[in-house]
């Protein structure tokens, strides 16, 4: 591939003209963000293909992942009126290498992906302190560290291996909404009520934060695996395997992980996490007798709602973005 010259130094302060092809909820922030960091930017749907004549340095793809390769195809095509321009994908997942088809002399290929979640484009998230993944031939680079600079983000660079480096963000962002929905549906089925549910979470969510931040992992872990109180454990899997399945599931393998974290920090004597290994094992037993409740009610009769924790009604969401 080939490589325009590369500049010396990412200046922030350098004024290279953007263009953002797609706007979608990273288009929007992307170019909006660099707009208040006074820096020239367009911003196109990525429906409409292409310009007929491209008069920007920097143009970021922010389409579907599954449309990159088709834009970069017709990129070929398109003329540019400055004589080396950077052209950089924003997906995770895909190695700049996909832009190929675009390759020509003084165009240099990258990719540029903020390791962030957006999931409103009317409310993105603050990019500033974020990190952005940022690889490709060296103009890119380069164009890709003079956007991080403007924006008080921090490059990524050097090898990483893109597929395992983009499942480490879903598990992390998207689990994490995950998780939030999953514990909210098991409060739902205590008794508690939606809006209510929500509310108790978001508290001990940013505690774990907090404790993240602080501490690292596995330090930040606390709970029943960590004390090594496999009774407990095997307590919640009874109940959760009789009345929320997919949530026992995702509970027992989160659990394991927690095991290797919990050896790790060794404040659980060896025979009671040897105990706990073999609850996490095993099929969980079936639930000590108890007061019975239908699904569809909490433990004091009252009938309860066992939607997700989210206020907003439920829509088709098919074709929407990930």
């Amino acid at each position: 591939m080939t490589s325009a010259a590369p500049a010396s130094n990412p200046d922030p302060l350098t004024p290279l003209s953007v263009l953002v092809l797609g706007a979608g909820k990273v288009g929007q922030a992307l170019t909006a963000a660099l707009r208040h960091g006074g820096a020239e930017v367009s911003l196109l749907p990525s429906r409409g293909g292409w310009p007929v004549k491209i008069r920007a340095a920097v143009v970021l793809l922010t389409c579907r992942d599954r449309d990159i390769p088709g834009q970069a195809a017709a990129f070929a095509r398109v003329k540019l009126t400055k004589p080396n321009v950077v052209l950089m994908h924003c997906a995770g997942a895909l190695s700049y290498e996909i832009l190929a088809p675009a390759a020509r002399a003084g165009v240099a290929l990258g990719q540029w992906h903020p390791l962030l979640s957006f999931s409103d484009g009317e409310h993105p998230p603050t990019l500033t302190d974020g990190y952005v993944r940022v690889a490709g031939d060296d103009a890119a680079v380069v164009a890709g560290r003079w956007l991080c600079a403007r924006l008080g983000m921090h490059p990524v660079l050097g090898v990483v291996e893109p597929v395992l480096y983009h499942a480490a963000a879903v598990l992390l962002a998207n689990g994490t909404a995950a998780l939030m929905d999953a514990a909210c549906r098991t409060l739902i089925l205590a008794g508690v009520d939606r809006h209510t549910a929500q509310k108790m979470l978001l508290p001990l969510l940013g505690s774990v934060l907090e404790n993240v931040a602080q501490q690292g992992v596995p330090q930040a872990l606390s709970g029943p695996v960590r004390r090594g109180a496999h009774a407990t454990v095997a307590r919640h899997m009874q109940v959760l395997y009789k009345r929320l399945p997919a949530v026992a599931s995702l509970y027992q393998a989160l659990a394991r992980i927690q095991l290797d974290m919990a050896a790790q920090l060794g404040d659980a004597p060896a025979a009671e996490l040897a105990s706990l290994r073999d609850v996490l094992s095993s099929p969980p037993a079936a639930p000590a007798p108890g007061p019975a409740h239908e699904s569809g009610s909490s433990p004091t009769g009252r009938s309860v709602n066992r939607s997700s924790c989210g206020t907003a009604p439920e829509r088709d969401t098919s074709g929407g973005a990930p």
